[in-house]
Formats: structure tokens, sequence, C-alpha cells
């Protein structure tokens, strides 16, 4: 997720309407005390949350049930376009759009690179 977000175009256009966040629950003073809070410690990570400045919740990953996790498949990042479009303030539909199309490349570039990273293994015998 954290790569995704980074895509220059993606992260311009994210900080439009978002403040990215990263809490690592484990490591982090409060962290564990927020994700409780937050999604009540029933899902897994990562998950993630659209915030209001006062800090209610807007949209988040747990898309009926099932955490989203860091989008990836077409249905994940659809259901991310969902999220988008329930929480932005200013985003454009268009912009919206560049982001699911750099999350799109992103999960794309990394299926990629786990296919070569497979096919080297299996190479290598490892």
């Amino acid at each position: 997720m954290e790569a995704s977000l980074a895509l220059p175009a993606v992260h311009s256009l994210m900080e439009k309407d978002f403040v990215t966040c990263w809490i690592d629950t484990d490591r982090m003073k409060g962290g564990k005390e927020f994700e409780l809070k937050m999604n009540g410690g029933k899902q897994g990570l990562p998950w993630f949350v659209f915030l209001e400045p006062e800090g209610k919740a807007l949209a988040d990953s747990d898309d009926g049930g099932s955490n989203l996790g860091c989008p990836f498949t077409e249905a994940e990042v659809e259901a991310f376009r969902g999220l988008l479009l329930k929480a932005r303030k200013k985003l454009s539909d268009a912009e919206v759009g560049v982001i699911v199309d750099g999350l799109h490349e992103a999960g794309e570039r990394g299926e990629a690179r786990r296919k070569a990273e497979k096919e080297a293994a299996a190479v290598t015998g490892q």
C-alpha cells in the first residue's frame, strides 16, 4: 500500500483530500489502542480508515466483513475506488480514476516481481 500511495501522481492527488499517517500497532505507543478503538481489533493488517479531522470514520477497509488490506485484485481496487468516492472532499471523479490506475499499475508490477522471484527460486532450487 505504501508503494502504491507513494507513486508521484497518486501521492499528489491523495494530498488534496487526505493526510496519510502510518500506525504500527505493535511498535508505536498507542498504536494498539487506536486499532482497537477504530476497528475493535477485528481486522487483519494492513487495515486503513479515512477519518474526518474530528476523528469520525468516513470509510474503512472493512469491505463488508473482509479487510481489503492492500488493494491488489480488480475487485479490491474497485472497492477502494468506492471508499475514495465516499471519503473525498475535493478530488474529482477523474482524479480518483488516476489514483485507481496507479493502484492497478503498482499491483501489476508487484505481480510481475512475485512471478519473477518464483521463477528464479525454481531455477536455483530455493
